[in-house]
């Protein structure tokens, strides 16, 4: 699967960057790399095919279960926010859930305020993670894997990372929940959203902050990053607007980009059964940390940030 995972990184196309202030984005071009059926966590729960649960009446922190009661394949990105039942969580590992299988998935909180019931089961609102929050806990469940072999995060400083982005935009949330953040932002990261659209083919992309690279997005099918788009750009939108600084001018060079790519190729990668369908890749370098999903030789999520 390593072999699979490096062939593609090295027959990817890089496009030119579209900019907003301090935020480059790299289109990546890698033609369809599947033709795998599946829905978007999104679409499945619009369609009423999946339902997401405490995993019991008490509840746990660190994880939900998922009720897939249709047929098709879901795959579920990590850093996907679900709120309601008894807390908000995102989900900390990409997953490919089977149809008509029920899974507990591992998460965290990201609402750190609230510990009882709004309803039994869990909506989405099309938030991600922030990018920081993400490339940060990427290092806490490496860790976690090497250790005791669960996915599991950082919790105090997932909360740490909530209440640092209120405060930095003097947000009152009275259970400090991520998504009242984004809510109480949205001028801020939608000016930088409605810059980026996806082009024809595209599979992915690398972003840049400050002339820096971020992370990179790769998905098996154009189609699914078309749908996943707008909440992954709010992701890193909203790292961008808290690291701007307006008087300065940046660089966004194409060979730093590429730069990056070439170091995931060179990194050390280990695999191992994901919780759902196929197989978790994760792979770790000097400066860099990332994840693959694969099933069947299917790559359906390949994301890289940098530390």
């Amino acid at each position: 699967m390593c072999n699979i995972l490096k062939d593609i990184l090295q027959n990817i196309t890089l496009g030119d960057p579209l900019l907003y202030k301090n935020m480059a984005v790299f289109p990546i071009i890698s033609g369809e790399l599947t033709d795998l059926n599946y829905l978007t966590l999104d679409e499945a729960l619009e369609q009423e095919k999946i339902t997401f649960e405490e995993v019991s009446e008490a509840g746990r922190i660190n994880c939900i279960k998922a009720i897939n009661k249709g047929p098709e394949m879901v795959l579920i990105l990590d850093g996907e926010e679900l709120v309601g039942a008894k807390q908000n969580r995102i989900i900390n590992v990409s997953i490919l859930v089977p149809g008509k299988t029920t899974l507990e998935i591992p998460v965290s909180c990201v609402e750190s305020g609230r510990w009882s019931y709004r309803g039994r089961h869990f909506r989405s609102k099309r938030e991600h993670a922030f990018y920081r929050l993400r490339s940060d806990y990427y290092e806490d469940i490496q860790r976690s894997l090497k250790e005791r072999g669960e996915y599991a995060t950082d919790q105090g400083k997932v909360w740490n990372y909530i209440r640092a982005g209120a405060r930095a935009h003097s947000v009152h949330s009275p259970t400090m929940a991520m998504s009242d953040v984004y809510e109480h932002t949205t001028h801020s990261w939608q000016e930088y959203v409605s810059s980026f659209r996806p082009i024809k083919g595209q599979t992915g992309f690398l972003v840049m902050l400050n002339g820096v690279v971020a992370g990179i997005e790769l998905f098996g099918k154009s189609e699914t990053l078309k749908k996943v788009f707008e909440k992954l750009m709010k992701s890193y939108a909203f790292s961008a607007m808290d690291a701007s600084k307006p008087s300065q001018k940046y660089t966004f060079a194409k060979e730093t980009a590429i730069e990056f790519i070439k170091a995931i190729n060179s990194s050390e990668m280990e695999t191992r059964p994901s919780i759902g369908l196929g197989e978790d890749i994760r792979f770790e370098e000097k400066d860099l940390i990332g994840a693959a999903l694969v099933f069947e030789e299917n790559p359906l999520h390949i994301c890289a940030f940098r530390m």
